[in-house]
């Protein structure tokens, strides 16, 4: 029988140190390497308008209500990248306004090739420096090797628990895939690399769904919590994959352990599947595509926030190509993290229905 997934066993140790960050470019290697755990803020609120203005992204509204509140223990500060206008000026405000300090603001270039991995390897090492000062010991470079080895191994193990919802009967729903996700953003990592390999050693091969549910390919903004897994799947389909960086695109890719470390974390965090942040447009639109012949999905669902100019800049010609090659595709425009889930409802489930019918 298989055994679910235990996230108390991930918690951190409560004399662990954390250090926040929100964009998947972070290295977290260096956060770990200096001896924090790094997690992730996680904001599902609507966030109001007294600091940052109404036409601003929802997710980073959100995410400055949680700074204004704190409430999270032992966190010693934040990490913020430059992944677009709507995260600077949440930095801006969080320097601002919250009690809790940023520690640094990583310039990540939209560029990947090697002028790229220079200039992102110079930022590292300051990265670096501001830790050693943070936590008043220096960051040597086996400490970086190993919380490469730790992070590798972690991405590992999610990849392969992320295979568990790809084929028709698939023994992992979307939504516990998206606690499994939040618990790895926010956990202990050696001992969610523990509890992971328990997980996945536990698992015994679904039978095949007879009834073939289709499955899609989700795609476009974060998607905080499982609300929304839950939802699109309670409609009649199956989420057997995602290009989110809530989900399977933070952990594409591995460092190199063959490189020195922080020109392997650089080449690594610029060559990994890219966000609509990145220089290369078509390249991620080709890429989607394959992604969902990959996946052997029935359509794909775009998730986009409101004023989110960055992910909806990708939606045009996504749409087009996805019709070109006869792939039924939704877009799905949200006002905020935490609307009304059930005006989405209908859509999806004549989205479902027009999958289940191209059976």
């Amino acid at each position: 029988m298989n055994r679910p997934f235990q996230f108390e066993n991930c918690r951190p140790d409560p004399a662990n140190l954390l250090v926040g960050w929100l964009c998947s470019y972070t290295p977290e290697e260096f956060i770990l390497a200096a001896g924090y755990t790094p997690y992730r803020i996680e904001a599902n609120t609507a966030g109001n308008e007294a600091h940052l203005p109404a036409n601003l992204c929802p997710y980073t509204r959100a995410t400055l209500e949680v700074g204004l509140a704190g409430g999270i223990d032992n966190l010693r500060g934040m990490v913020f990248v430059n992944s677009c206008d709507a995260m600077r000026r949440l930095a801006d405000a969080w320097e601002r306004y919250s009690s809790i300090p940023v520690l640094y603001r990583l310039d990540c270039p939209r560029r990947q090739d090697a002028i790229a991995e220079d200039y992102l390897e110079a930022r590292y090492r300051e990265f670096v420096g501001i830790l050693e000062e943070q936590s008043g010991h220096a960051i040597h470079p086996d400490d970086i090797r190993d919380a490469v080895e730790t992070m590798n191994e972690s991405r590992r193990l999610m990849c392969r628990i992320a295979e568990l919802r790809r084929l028709p009967g698939a023994s992992l729903a979307s939504a516990d895939f998206a606690d499994i996700v939040r618990c790895y953003m926010q956990a202990d990592k050696r001992r969610f690399n523990t509890e992971a390999r328990r997980f996945l050693t536990s698992r015994v091969p679904a039978e095949r769904d007879e009834s073939k549910v289709p499955g899609v390919l989700l795609c476009g903004c974060a998607v905080i919590g499982r609300e929304m897994h839950e939802l699109i799947e309670s409609c009649g389909v199956r989420v057997a994959g995602d290009d989110l960086c809530t989900g399977e695109r933070h952990f594409d890719g591995l460092v190199d352990t063959t490189l020195d470390p922080l020109r392997g974390i650089a080449r690594r965090y610029l060559r990994r599947r890219a966000c609509a942040r990145m220089k290369g447009a078509l390249t991620r639109t080709g890429n989607l595509i394959d992604l969902a012949g990959e996946f052997e999905v029935k359509g794909i669902i775009f998730l986009s926030l409101k004023f989110c100019d960055l992910v909806q800049s990708d939606l045009p010609r996504l749409a087009k190509t996805a019709q070109d090659r006869g792939i039924p595709f939704l877009h799905i425009e949200r006002d905020s993290l935490d609307g009304t889930l059930g005006q989405m409802r209908t859509r999806i489930e004549a989205f479902a229905e027009l999958l289940g019918n191209r059976r």
